[in-house]
């Protein structure tokens, strides 16, 4: 029976142990990120005997660890004339705001706050593409009649019919924010982004493609059905025909931050603030031909070249809001943003039609002639949502690492290729030419992009 009872003992102190470890779980402080002070600190003697050398005999130091102020009450930065400490959050990195957020020295240890941080971040952008109609045909078969030449549906399509702008750009966000307060309460911050100037091109030739054509719609008081205006055909017509397209974007914005919850190493901020964005894009066709005879109606050698170009504005300028936030797990941090930004949107376009027979010049083009050229203006109301996400990692003193990702969009705008008549009407007869019609259809336009870089604490 004592053997039974000290194998149960046995037992159960093995089944305890492990209990009792896991049991042992890290569980945060709830006032972690919060406020503290600085503390005051008393030398005191470890025994009775008084007027002795703290070098010598040893003293401890005993920590006041009552907060002196209530959480939320703003501290100046002339709080503490006599000390060369600024208020700090925590004692460590492992807080929120305050020296985690702005001054940190490294991943245990804080250094003097500073009011001021910047960041500074190369992105990798992706836009919206401009989904085109066919705007350049050729024919597989040289022996192709010539009126059916580069003719839909017939006809290949050498470029057009596709989504144009979608590859990669390089740009850039660059933030400067100040705290305006000591307890990390508020901070004011402005920021500017751009996307750098990105654009596709595309070029063909006769000694590539023996027919080009640039496609269209032939309307009354033609014939009324698919044509094609012909820049090469074997023995009547050599030439070439470029398109090129640009996009450029970038935005602004100054904030005003405002603590609405912290705590277990993280804040939120609600946050409010003036925002502009502005959205410039462009896109031009253009064809030159040589006329070499035969059935060609125009005379040996003469040059026609025909010229077509679209262009568009978007400025926003408005207010927003949302909230931010921030989580720091030792070396580590997460933050984002979401926020709606509404407001006024300017947008502009412009139509230049033109075409050249021996340098004699026409007003019209292609898809761009009397009936739909000009300047176009026109405001609205807008939206621009917005949102961030980033991984970071305390690479340095002061400084981090970050990685993350972005999108943002603008509603109502124009672009380049809403302009453009998607069934290619043209009515090239008539002298007072009703067709093409000029149209401003919008849309939401939106970039996206993996951003990385680094941010100085100052």
């Amino acid at each position: 029976m004592r053997w039974l009872t000290l194998f149960a003992l046995f037992c159960s102190a093995n089944l305890l142990a492990p209990l009792t470890a896991i049991a042992q779980v890290r569980v945060k402080d709830q006032d972690r990120g919060r406020y503290r002070p600085p503390v005051d600190v008393q030398p005191v003697e470890l025994n009775d005997q008084t007027n002795r050398d703290p070098q010598t005999t040893g003293l401890v130091e005993l920590v006041d660890h009552q907060v002196l102020h209530d959480p939320g009450d703003v501290i100046q930065w002339n709080d503490y004339p006599d000390s060369d400490w600024s208020p700090m959050i925590g004692g460590s990195c492992d807080g929120i705001g305050g020296c985690d957020s702005i001054a940190c020295s490294g991943c245990n240890a804080c250094t003097l706050c500073n009011p001021w941080f910047a960041s500074s971040e190369v992105i990798l952008w992706w836009r919206q593409p401009q989904q085109l109609a066919p705007l350049v045909t050729t024919n597989a078969d040289p022996g192709t009649p010539r009126n059916q030449a580069g003719v839909l549906p017939e006809a290949l399509t050498l470029f057009g019919n596709s989504r144009e702008g979608d590859s990669v750009s390089v740009g850039g966000r660059f933030t400067l924010g100040r705290w305006l307060d000591s307890a990390s309460c508020q901070s004011l911050t402005a920021r500017y982004w751009l996307t750098g100037t990105h654009g596709f091109r595309f070029s063909a030739d006769s000694a590539q493609h023996p027919i080009l054509g640039r496609p269209y719609f032939e309307v009354p008081p033609g014939s009324g059905q698919q044509e094609a205006l012909v820049i090469a055909y074997p023995g009547e017509r050599t030439g070439n025909v470029r398109v090129r397209g640009n996009s450029e974007v970038h935005g602004a914005d100054v904030s005003m931050r405002e603590l609405w919850r912290e705590g277990l190493g993280g804040r939120i901020d609600f946050m409010y603030g003036y925002q502009f964005m502005r959205v410039s894009e462009d896109l031009a066709i253009g064809s030159l031909s040589q006329s070499l005879g035969g059935s060609d109606p125009l005379p040996i050698g003469t040059i026609q070249s025909v010229q077509d170009s679209f262009r568009t504005t978007n400025e926003f300028h408005g207010g927003h809001f949302g909230f931010s936030g921030f989580y720091e797990e030792g070396c580590w941090t997460l933050d984002g943003l979401v926020k709606f930004a509404m407001g006024n949107v300017r947008r502009t376009a412009m139509l230049r039609g033109e075409t050249l027979v021996d340098n004699v010049a026409i007003d019209d083009g292609l898809l761009v002639r009397q009936s739909n050229a000009g300047q176009v203006r026109s405001s609205t109301f807008a939206w621009i949502p917005e949102f961030n996400l980033n991984l970071g990692y305390r690479w340095r003193p002061n400084v981090d690492f970050n990685f993350g990702y972005s999108v943002i969009g603008l509603t109502r705008a124009w672009q380049p290729w809403r302009l453009i008549d998607p069934g290619l009407r043209s009515d090239l007869v008539s002298a007072t030419a009703i067709e093409p019609v000029r149209r401003t259809r919008s849309g939401t336009f939106w970039v996206q992009g993996i951003n990385f870089g680094l941010r100085w604490f100052y």
